[in-house]
C-alpha cells in the first residue's frame, strides 16, 4: 500500500510541474508579433529544466528503470520549433539521465527520438492546438505508446506499458488544452490591439499607432517624415459623394503600400491626411520615394476611379533624438506650404525654411 501511495504522490508531483511549466511557459510567448531572442532563450531554459525537473523526481520501477514524464516538454519543444529545437531540449535531460545509469538508459535514448518522429509526423499533418480533446488525445496515446515501445525489450515492464501509456496521453491531453487555451487569449489580445491601432477604412495603422511609432529619444529612430493631405477633397466629396471620397482614401493606402518598403511606416493620421515614416534610407532616396509616392497617386487615381486626384506632401528629416512635437509642426509647415503654392507637390522643410531649390 505504501508502494502505491509513493508512486500517486511522484505522479502528482509530476503533474504539478507540468502544469507549472505550462503556466511559465505563457510568459515566453509575446502578446505581439515581434519574437524576441529572449523568448526563445526563456522558452528553451524552461523546457529543458522541466524536463530535467521531471526526470528528478520520476517513479523508479526496478534498477535502473525509470517511468516519468520528461519527454512532454520535448514533445511540446518539437510542437513549437521542429525537431532540432526538440532535440536540442532534450541535451540537459539526456546527460542526467546518463549520469543516472541502470539498464533503462539505452531504451531511454530509443524512446526519446521515436517520441520526436512520432510528433514531428503528427504535427505536419495537422495543427497540435486547434484539434478536438478527442484529437488531442488521440495523438497523445500514439505519441506515448511510441516512447513506451523501446522499454518492452526490458524483462518484466509489460505490465510498467500498459499502466505508463494512459498516464502519459492524459497528460499530454491537459497540457495541450492549457495551451489552446492560452493561444486562444493572445490571439484574442492581438485582435482586439489590430482593431485598436488599425484604420477600420484604409487598413493602415491609424494616429494612435504613429503616436506609439514615433517617440522621443529612440534608438533606431525613423529617418524621414512625410505629412500627405488629398487635394480639394471636399470638393471630391461633394461632386461624387462620400462613397466614392471612401474609395479615394482606400486606393490612397494602396498606393502608400505599393510604394513603400515593408519597414516604413504608413498611417492614417486623420480624415483625408496621411503620415509616412521613412527608415534606414538617406537623404536623396526619401526626396525620390517621396516624389514617387506623388507620382503615382496623381497618374493611377485616374486609371483606377476615372478621376484626377493629387496629393500636397510637406516632409521633413528627423534628428536622431526626436521630438515628435516639433518634427510635426516642422511637417504640417511644409505641408502648409505646398497647399500654399499650388499643390500636388513635395515640400521638404529644410528646403522651405532657407529658400533653396529641392534635391
Amino acid at each position: 500500500m505504501t508502494y502505491f501511495l509513493n508512486l500517486l504522490d511522484q505522479a502528482l508531483l509530476n503533474f504539478s510541474i507540468l502544469v507549472g511549466m505550462v503556466s511559465l511557459l505563457g510568459l515566453t510567448f509575446p502578446y505581439r508579433n515581434d519574437e524576441r531572442p529572449v523568448h526563445l532563450v526563456a522558452r528553451w531554459l524552461l523546457l529543458a529544466g522541466a524536463s530535467v525537473l521531471l526526470l528528478h523526481h520520476s517513479i523508479t520501477l526496478s534498477d535502473g528503470v525509470r517511468t516519468d514524464l520528461r519527454f512532454l516538454p520535448v514533445v511540446l519543444a518539437t510542437v513549437l520549433g521542429g525537431p532540432v529545437y526538440g532535440l536540442s531540449v532534450s541535451v540537459p535531460m539526456v546527460i542526467y539521465r546518463v549520469g543516472l545509469g541502470g539498464a533503462g538508459v539505452w531504451p531511454s535514448y530509443v524512446s526519446l527520438v521515436l517520441t520526436v518522429l512520432v510528433t514531428l509526423l503528427i504535427s505536419r499533418r495537422r495543427n497540435q492546438f486547434q484539434l478536438s480533446p478527442w484529437e488531442l488525445l488521440k495523438s497523445g496515446t500514439l505519441i506515448s505508446l511510441a516512447g513506451n515501445l523501446p522499454y518492452l525489450l526490458l524483462p518484466g515492464t509489460l505490465g510498467v506499458f500498459l499502466t505508463t501509456i494512459p498516464v502519459k496521453a492524459a497528460s499530454l491531453l491537459v497540457v495541450f488544452v492549457l495551451l489552446q487555451t492560452r493561444f486562444r487569449l493572445v490571439g484574442s489580445f492581438q485582435d482586439y490591439r489590430r482593431m485598436a491601432f488599425t484604420d477600420k477604412l484604409t487598413g493602415l495603422n491609424n494616429r494612435r499607432q504613429f503616436d506609439e511609432d514615433l517617440k522621443p529619444g529612440q534608438a533606431e529612430p525613423p529617418a524621414f517624415l512625410l505629412l500627405l493631405d488629398i487635394d480639394h477633397f471636399k470638393t471630391v466629396n461633394d461632386r461624387f459623394g462620400h462613397e466614392f471620397g471612401d474609395k479615394v482614401l482606400e486606393q490612397t493606402a494602396q498606393l502608400l503600400r505599393e510604394n513603400l518598403r515593408h519597414w516604413d511606416g504608413a498611417y492614417r493620421y486623420g480624415g483625408e491626411e496621411f503620415a509616412v515614416l521613412l527608415r534606414h534610407c538617406t537623404t536623396q532616396q526619401a526626396h525620390m520615394v517621396a516624389e514617387r509616392v506623388r507620382g503615382s497617386i496623381e497618374r493611377q487615381m485616374v486609371q483606377r476611379l476615372d478621376c484626377l486626384v493629387t496629393v500636397s506632401i510637406g516632409a521633413v528629416s528627423l534628428p536622431g533624438r526626436i521630438q515628435p512635437g516639433v518634427s510635426l509642426r516642422q511637417a504640417d509647415d511644409a505641408l502648409y506650404t505646398a497647399k500654399k503654392t499650388g499643390r500636388n507637390q513635395v515640400v521638404w522643410e529644410e528646403t522651405r525654411a532657407t529658400g533653396a531649390e529641392p534635391a
